[in-house]
């Protein structure tokens, strides 16, 4: 009861409801009222139900969200790419150019680039 009073007018508070449902195992519920709300079909929307996706390991279905709602030109994606073994998936999603010309040069610091070299 406490979660309806959250109301569903702003997706700000709307995303926390569903954090909070999820969270108290009512993912599938959470995830039926996602798509049922009036943002529920934006890219906003998608990334946060790929999260809630993947933080109870449903990572496949966390990229299939990404990918229906063109949301996949991100770091999330790639991550999630990652996590499912997909390293090649992930480098064209995160250098789609350099990707398509077979460079094993990504430049830059950090976790991708630790990965992106270890890959190639």
């Amino acid at each position: 009861m406490f979660l309806d009073a959250l109301g569903d007018d702003d997706w700000e508070y709307f995303m926390l409801r569903l954090e909070l449902m999820a969270g108290c195992g009512r993912l599938d519920e959470a995830l039926e009222l996602a798509s049922g709300h009036p943002e529920g079909d934006t890219g906003y929307a998608a990334e946060t139900v790929a999260g809630l996706l993947a933080g109870a390991g449903r990572t496949q279905e966390a990229v299939d969200v990404l990918g229906r709602h063109g949301s996949g030109r991100g770091g999330g994606l790639a991550g999630y790419l990652l996590d499912l073994g997909r390293v090649q998936d992930a480098v064209a999603v995160l250098h789609p150019a350099r990707a398509q010309a077979g460079r094993a040069d990504f430049g830059g610091t950090g976790r991708w680039a630790a990965v992106l070299s270890v890959a190639f």
